[in-house]
């Protein structure tokens, strides 16, 4: 290499170390041969998970943050601690940590809350969570989610911290059809709030708990929803109802027809823990409406493409942190091995991949979409033309224990339909296979077996029972870049209506980082409404130093959200880049000494970055 050509590497090689350097406490850059430094692990000794601490950086520079399981260590990580306590549930260290902590979403706009599973399942039983190797190992309680966080607001709402979303705490106990329902939302009124609508059915199922258990008794049974929070109500026996009959509707009508034909709308089950299309016709259902951030349950799909002929690469999903699989895996399984082919994926550089838990999975549902579906151009399986899948009539395994009865089944997405056998005429004997639940339902299948041993599905409907279905991974993506539906930008565009921009040139002498939510369609399309400019009025989050004038960038410059949350800012001119928390506080600040255009924060699993991650955390000389 040249001296030129040296110089120009470093040039560009060098803020990526030193991000790198800087970050080294977070479990995202923690090279797997170097580990969390040494004043991070010291901080949490005689300290539980989820306890606060605080140590100082190499730089001198003091962080502070919560305890959490780092390559088996517990170290102090970098950011706020829990609001609750974690329960005696809760993961603890040891050698074998029985969950890995997911990193906060806080800026997230489409956060997938974990599904509040503890416990590791067999097929048939409740066991000890598994170790890496062991057949079971990869479910649900071993990677923790992030967790649920409720406030009672104290006049009859709750607000999901969360997802932003603001609950009706009762639902009203006298059942509605769906058009009721919908003409419901406008009249209704709650808190002084006039703006609730009947959700969606992501939205409806970013509420359920898979501690949730349907016995024969209510006194056995246990709601999938949080009743410490929401009012529940399971089916009125005395009045011919089924236990079970706890459905509630979403606003989610499917594309396509159940039941040779009927109109179909989706909901959610919170006493048997499902989704199943319903008949839109005369069934009743409970309502529970929903105000604020009308942009949950938008994906925000990003193709990462891998070179070479055919080749699928991985799908991130700016909205919710996630990094998927881009193609399925080509091969049915029984649900160990569906666990077992994931926790054994290597692709894209990665070898983190794990079954996903059914509330991830269901996130790339595309409801708009159903192999059935009555518009020929929305004939597919129900998932984004972004993935691959190997047919259309694909069920998903995820890495959720259903528990249901005496069962410990495990829970699928049907992206296919969903297909049961019903009798008919009724008691006749015939059966005949329909589509009774719609592509997007979640339901339940044995573990193992042979799909033989079930000529007639299982159910009131029927449900097929495969046993054999597919697997889709997913892993935690690195770095979230929210450039949709996000839109994160430096320096901040002047908001009076006489300025084109505002760089801090003749209108002000300091910059900012503005994030801004911009308004868009079902469809994810800008919308503008006639007469008036492009929304929104103000911005969701901004930064500005504590002293403006000291941060100025009238030129190139750049910011980037991070994983975790933090902001990683890039002022151009003067060579200088920092990361700032959600609450604006400096984490780390590096001076380049000359013009930067932008700097970019990659994780040290990173394949391009890897060998010079690892060399700087072990203390070795860079290999190049």
């Amino acid at each position: 290499m040249n001296s030129s050509m040296s110089s120009r590497y470093w040039k560009i090689i060098l803020p990526l170390l030193i991000i790198i350097a800087g970050l080294a406490v977070l479990p995202q850059v923690v090279a797997a041969q170097g580990g969390p430094p040494p004043a991070a692990i010291a901080a949490c000794e005689n300290k539980s998970q989820g306890d606060a601490c605080e140590f100082t950086a190499s730089g001198g520079a003091t962080i502070t943050g919560a305890c959490l399981v780092v390559q088996d260590v517990l170290a102090c990580v970098p950011g706020d601690p829990p609001t609750e306590t974690p329960s005696a549930t809760s993961p603890t260290p040891s050698a074998t940590p029985t969950a890995t902590p997911a990193s906060s979403p806080s800026m997230l706009d489409y956060t997938i809350v974990d599904t509040g599973q503890t416990g590791c399942y067999s097929d048939a039983a409740a066991i000890s969570c598994p170790s890496s190797g062991a057949a079971y190992y990869g479910q649900d309680a071993q990677h923790a989610g992030v967790q649920p966080s409720y406030q009672d607001n104290g006049d009859g709402t709750v607000t999901d911290l969360n997802t932003g979303l603001m609950w009706q705490q009762t639902p009203d106990s006298e059942k509605s059809t769906f058009a009721e329902a919908v003409a419901g939302a406008a009249a209704f009124d709650l808190a002084g709030y006039d703006d609730w609508r009947l959700p969606t059915i992501k939205e409806l199922y970013s509420l359920i708990d898979f501690n949730g258990n349907i016995q024969p008794t209510i006194a056995a049974s246990t709601p999938y929803i949080d009743t410490d929070y929401f009012d529940f109500e399971y089916g009125d026996e005395s009045a011919g109802e089924r236990l079970i009959d706890a459905q509630y509707w979403s606003s989610t009508e499917y594309v396509g027809t159940t039941m040779g034909g009927n109109a179909t709308t989706f909901g959610v089950n919170f006493a048997d823990g499902r989704i199943k299309g319903y008949g839109s016709g005369g069934m009743t259902q409970f309502v529970r409406y929903v105000r604020a951030n009308p942009s949950y349950g938008v994906n925000s799909f990003s193709d990462n493409p891998l070179t070479g002929p055919g080749q699928a690469g991985t799908i991130t999903d700016l909205a919710t942190g996630l990094m998927w699989q881009g193609a399925d895996s080509g091969a049915t399984y029984n649900w160990d091995g569906a666990l077992g082919y994931c926790n054994d994926l290597s692709l894209a550089g990665h070898d983190d991949w794990r079954l996903p838990n059914a509330k991830e999975l269901q996130s790339i549902v595309d409801y708009t979409r159903a192999p059935d579906a009555q518009d020929p151009a929305q004939q597919s399986a129900a998932i984004d033309p972004i993935f691959n899948v190997t047919s259309d009539d694909v069920y998903f395994w995820s890495s959720t224990t259903h528990m249901d009865g005496p069962n410990y089944w495990g829970a699928y997405v049907a992206f296919g339909e969903a297909w049961g056998y019903m009798e008919q005429p009724p008691d006749s004997g015939a059966y005949v296979l329909l589509n009774v639940h719609g592509a997007g339902a979640q339901r339940s299948d044995p573990k193992v077996g042979d799909p033989a041993d079930w000529p007639n599905g299982n159910g009131p409907q029927g449900d097929v029972v495969r046993i054999y279905n597919y697997a889709r991974c997913v892993r935690d993506a690195d770095t979230v870049e929210l450039d949709r539906p996000y839109k994160l930008f430096i320096p901040l565009a002047m908001r009076e209506a006489e300025a084109s921009s505002n760089n801090g040139a003749g209108a002000r002498n300091y910059s900012s980082v503005d994030e801004i939510i911009p308004p868009v369609d079902a469809v994810g399309n800008y919308t503008l409404d006639a007469g008036s400019a492009y929304g929104p009025a103000e911005p969701v989050w901004t930064y500005t130093a504590d002293v403006p004038t000291d941060f100025y960038a009238e030129r190139v410059s750049g910011a980037q959200r991070l994983a975790g949350g933090n902001t990683l800012i890039c002022d151009g001119p003067s060579g200088v880049f920092f990361e700032v928390t959600p609450e604006k506080e400096t984490v780390w600040t590096y001076d380049y000494g000359e013009d930067v255009f932008r700097v970019v924060r990659y994780e040290s699993s990173y394949a391009g970055l890897l060998p010079l991650a690892t060399a700087h955390l072990t203390n070795q000389p860079h290999p190049l």
